[in-house]
């Protein structure tokens, strides 16, 4: 299971990337925590699990990102290249990530900076993962139809997390679904109708935010 985190490439989130690294390693010791396809596991007994994170100015020592391969920034091009290689992108709640993830039709699960904790100026990443949370809600009718589910997380393939517990309970579900039944191309025209309609639906709430 190769999965990209990404923090953006300025103000590091520690918090974020701690919840990965700790869920990571439970993982590693127990690779049963998620079912995956046929050689996901190597030989010897460990686990597959691959994760980049592209963690920002951090401080945190190396132990404490174990197992995460760690870089501060990624060129754009890296970057690209860094999502289309996951099989599951866990990033901040900026909406450039959210929207690359969408536009390349992978899985994503995000996590808000929150003002209050000061890993961001003020809680505009709260009140994006709120929004989008609304917007894959009223985008669920149409994906329900078409997949034949009751959870429009499981059509988008999108979740979000509101804290690291959250974050704790999604991971492994999100990668079970990701191993059951893999992403397809790597193209937003090859998306589903409901989810072509939330990323152009994200595309007008930026639109507003810059006009505001």
């Amino acid at each position: 299971m190769n999965i990209f985190l990404t923090v953006g490439s300025q103000m590091p989130f520690d918090r974020l990337t701690l919840a990965v690294a700790h869920w990571a390693r439970k993982e590693i010791r127990s690779p049963a925590a998620f079912s995956s396809p046929a050689g996901e596991h190597r030989s010897d007994g460990s686990s597959a699990l691959q994760i980049l994170a592209q963690i920002g100015q951090s401080t945190l020592s190396v132990q404490e990102t174990h197992p995460l391969q760690c870089v501060a920034a990624l060129a754009p091009s890296a970057y690209r290249q860094a999502c289309l290689d996951s099989q599951l992108i866990v990033a901040h709640a900026g909406m450039g990530s959210i929207l690359t993830a969408m536009e390349l039709n992978r899985p994503l699960i995000v996590m808000p900076r929150r003002g209050r904790q000061r890993e961001t100026r003020n809680d505009h990443q709260w009140d994006t993962a709120m929004k989008l949370l609304e917007l894959r809600a009223k985008s669920s009718g149409q994906a329900d139809q078409t997949a034949g589910t009751n959870d429009p997380r499981e059509v988008h393939r999108l979740w979000v997390a509101t804290d690291e517990a959250d974050l704790a309970h999604l991971l492994p579900r999100a990668c079970r679904l990701v191993a059951s039944a893999p992403c397809g191309p790597a193209h937003a025209s090859d998306a589903s109708p409901a989810r072509r309609a939330l990323i152009e639906n994200l595309r007008g709430v930026i639109h507003s935010q810059v006009a505001s």
